[in-house]
């Protein structure tokens, strides 16, 4: 798990295995003590993290996944 800051440093972005699905990392938002936590990707295909997580404005996340043409 390799976490980004979102740009105001409120949130965490993540990817891993949270909601116990050991085959399929997912990438989440959280705050920083770990409540709060949301899946964004969730999809039967893998996401993980790529690059910085977040885009300056915060608007976007950055991730790679499995899914074919994505």
């Amino acid at each position: 798990m390799f976490p980004a800051w979102s740009p105001d440093n409120s949130q965490l972005v993540v990817a891993g295995d949270r909601d116990g699905d050991l085959e399929v990392s997912k990438v989440y938002l959280m705050n920083p003590d770990g409540t709060g936590q949301g899946n964004l990707t969730n999809h039967p295909e893998g996401d993980w993290m790529y690059g910085q997580g977040c885009s300056p404005d915060g608007m976007r996340i950055v991730f790679g996944s499995s899914r074919d043409g994505n």
